[in-house]
């Protein structure tokens, strides 16, 4: 479907660049149609092969696409294929999220003092100084960011999110050795990790 001597980078908001990964494309896809309440698995690992198809196609010169061409790329795919509800699902939580991270600010107490916007990149880079891979870090950050938002807090203290962090630290840097001792064992331990351990690794939680 696609050419593995070329691994297609994606530039994400905050500048910082990671592997693109077909997975993440057909996660959010399948859950578009989740959102609408349809079992159509099968048609959305078509449009996603479709869509990593068209993206290598069209960056064969540089290499790198925008996080931004990806999202707009499925909205359009769906819409052409008449799974307008599917669209109108993930543009909705788009949306939503977007509205809820600027609403989230990061506080010293729950006093308030000294207030500053949510940024889950700030958890990235900081987990990345500490020594950790760009792809578990992005990781972390992800599922910090997930339990956060859902606590529908307008004020998260910073002890709240270190201990967060550390909580999801632990899990995806135990899962990562698991892996690795899984893979010089020449142990399958299950399909998935056979079909791509690296994936494996940069996809342990959904992400963004």
């Amino acid at each position: 479907m696609k050419d593995r001597s070329l691994q297609l980078k994606v530039v994400k908001a905050d500048g910082t660049i990671e592997e693109y990964l077909h997975t993440k494309v057909l996660g959010t896809i399948a859950n578009a149609f989740a959102g609408t309440g349809q079992d159509t698995t099968f048609v959305a690992e078509q449009l996603a092969d479709a869509i990593t198809f068209y993206l290598y196609g069209t960056h064969q010169a540089d290499g790198q696409v925008s996080t931004s061409e990806i999202y707009f790329m499925i909205q359009a795919m769906l819409t052409a294929t008449g799974h307008d509800e599917a669209s109108l699902v993930l543009n909705n939580y788009h949306f939503t999220r977007a509205l809820t991270r600027k609403r989230t600010e990061v506080v010293d107490s729950f006093l308030g003092e000294n207030q500053q916007s949510w940024n889950k990149s700030q958890i990235t880079f900081a987990l990345v100084r500490q020594g950790i891979e760009m792809s578990s870090a992005r990781t972390i950050a992800g599922m910090v960011e997930e339990k956060v938002l859902r606590m529908a807090l307008n004020r998260v203290p910073k002890r709240l999110i270190a201990e967060l962090v550390e909580v999801e630290k632990h899990n995806i840097l135990q899962a990562c050795s698991q892996l690795d001792a899984a893979q010089e064992m020449n142990t399958t331990p299950d399909k998935d990790v056979q079909g791509g351990q690296e994936e494996a690794k940069g996809f342990l939680a959904k992400a963004s």
